[in-house]
């Protein structure tokens, strides 16, 4: 039953207090799952494979971005204007989620924003990838 803004704002606000209490305690699955990441290795493979893309890419790349970032990164984010490069990426079966596909269909094809959601390819980093895998990113990218 619709009981309008009013009804729903000691609710909203009770949830929002939630959001900023301390964790009380965390399920045996997800702290077993965590103490068993290597967070110091995790990052420094990042930031290898993102210092190896930065320095075969950083002359194509639209985007300005540091050599060395201050903390390891999601993925490298590069945005070109080279035709067909997501859909040759993803037919070599590298991964590349497609960031704000909402943007596609609510902003004009000329907008920047658009431009920006089309072009930008998050590249993978993470550390399952080794030098071998950037080698083969980047030839795919570079030709």
């Amino acid at each position: 039953r619709e009981c309008g803004a009013e009804a729903a704002l000691p609710l909203s606000e009770a949830a929002e207090d939630e959001l900023h209490a301390a964790p009380r305690r965390m399920a045996p699955l997800p702290r077993a799952l965590l103490a068993g990441i290597a967070f110091a290795h995790v990052a420094a493979r990042r930031l290898q494979n993102y210092r190896r893309l930065h320095a075969a890419l950083a002359p194509l790349n639209h985007l300005r971005l540091p050599a060395e970032p201050v903390c390891a990164p999601q993925c490298y984010p590069l945005v070109s204007a080279i035709p067909g490069l997501r859909d040759g990426l993803v037919d070599a079966d590298i991964a590349l989620p497609l960031f704000w596909p909402e943007v596609l269909e609510a902003c004009p094809p000329d907008s920047a924003e658009h431009r920006l959601a089309r072009r930008l390819l998050p590249l993978p980093l993470d550390q399952r990838y080794g030098e071998a895998d950037m080698e083969r990113l980047l030839r795919l990218i570079l030709g």
